[in-house]
C-alpha cells in the first residue's frame, strides 16, 4: 500500500538537509507489515490510529539514550496494563523499529494526517533532542548510502528516499506506454515519488571482479540472484502494462542492447524499462563491468 506523506516544513524538510529521509515515510515503512493487509481505501480511514501506532512504536525503539528514563519508564508502565496481543504486536514493531531502523536516532513528534481525499498527507516533526545533536556532530556516524553508486546517492539524499525500499514505477495494466521517457526512472517509495535522470550504466558499474565462466552463471550463482530477478521480473511487468506477452526474439534484443549500452533505432518500452531497472540495480549494489555483461547474457 502507497500512502502520501509531507514535509513537516515544506518545501524544503530539515532532515533531509541532515542526510535523512524523511520521518513520515519512516513511519509508513515501520508500519508496513500492516499497511500491506489492507487495500488502500480500506486503509485510508484507519490511517490516523496506525499513525498513532507507528508513533509510539518508533519512539520506544529509539536508540538507548535518544529519550529520556522518565519516558521510557511511562510508556513501560503503558504496555504493562495494554492486553497481551496487543503488547506482542507493539513488541514486533518495536523490533522492526531497532532492527531495520536502529540507525536512525529522531525521535519524531506526534503524527498529523492533513487534507481530504487524494489531498490528504502526513506530517510529522523530528524533536530536536541530545541523541540527534551528538549523532549529528558525530563526523564518523554511519551513512546507508556508503554503498551506493555516487550519482544515486546524491538522488537519494536531494530527495529524502530510504533507498532500501524504493521502487521502480511502471505504467500499470490498460494505461498507455507513451508517455513513458527512456532516460527517466520514476521512482516510488511509500508516497514519495521522484524522477532520477538516469545515466550511462557504464558510469553505475563498480569494481573489476571478474564474473564466473557462463556454465556457472547459468546455475544463478548467489551474488547475482538480486540482480537475474529484478530483470525478469521488469520484463513481467511491461508484460502486464501492455497487456501482452513480449516474444523470445524481443526480450533478447532488449537484453542485447541494454548490455551494450545501445538506445536503438526505434522506441521500445521493455528496452527502456529493463535498462532503467539495470541501473537501479547497480545503483544500489556494486557489480563490475564485466559481471553486468555477463548477468545479461543469461
Amino acid at each position: 500500500m502507497t500512502l502520501p506523506a509531507e514535509d513537516a516544513d515544506p518545501p524544503r524538510h530539515p532532515d533531509i538537509e541532515r542526510g535523512l529521509p524523511k520521518l513520515s515515510t519512516s513511519l509508513l515503512e515501520l508500519m508496513a507489515p500492516v499497511l500491506d493487509l489492507f487495500p488502500e481505501e480500506a486503509a485510508a480511514p484507519l490511517l490516523p490510529q496506525l499513525l498513532s501506532i507507528a508513533w509510539i512504536a518508533w519512539n520506544a525503539g529509539a536508540p538507548e539514550g535518544a529519550i529520556s528514563p522518565s519516558v521510557a519508564a511511562s510508556w513501560d508502565a503503558a504496555m504493562g496494563t495494554a492486553r497481551p496481543g496487543m503488547r506482542a504486536d507493539f513488541g514486533e514493531l518495536i523490533r522492526r523499529r531497532r532492527e531495520v531502523f536502529g540507525h536512525d536516532p529522531r525521535v519524531a513528534g506526534e503524527p498529523q494526517v492533513v487534507g481530504i481525499g487524494s489531498a490528504r498527507r502526513i506530517r510529522v516533526t523530528t524533536l530536536d533532542t541530545p541523541a540527534l545533536r551528538a549523532w549529528l556532530a558525530d563526523p564518523n556516524r554511519a551513512d546507508l548510502r556508503a554503498g551506493l553508486a555516487p550519482p544515486f546517492a546524491e538522488f537519494v539524499r536531494a530527495n529524502g528516499l530510504d533507498h532500501r525500499f524504493v521502487e521502480l514505477g511502471l505504467p500499470r495494466a490498460g494505461s498507455s506506454s507513451a508517455s513513458w521517457r527512456h532516460s527517466v526512472a520514476h521512482v516510488r517509495w511509500r508516497g514519495e515519488e521522484a524522477d532520477w535522470e538516469v545515466p550511462p550504466l557504464a558510469t553505475l558499474v563498480r569494481g573489476d571482479a571478474r564474473a564466473p565462466d557462463a556454465h556457472a552463471m547459468a546455475r544463478y550463482p548467489e551474488r547475482y540472484v538480486l540482480l537475474f530477478v529484478a530483470l525478469e521480473t521488469t520484463v513481467l511487468a511491461v508484460a502486464v502494462a501492455e497487456r501482452r506477452e513480449p516474444t523470445d526474439a524481443e526480450v533478447s534484443e532488449a537484453y542485447s542492447e541494454v548490455r551494450r549500452g545501445r538506445t536503438g533505432h526505434r522506441s521500445s518500452f521493455l528496452r527502456d524499462a529493463l535498462r532503467q531497472r539495470a541501473a537501479l540495480e547497480l545503483a544500489l549494489r556494486p557489480h563490475s563491468a564485466d559481471e553486468f555483461d555477463a548477468s545479461m547474457r543469461q
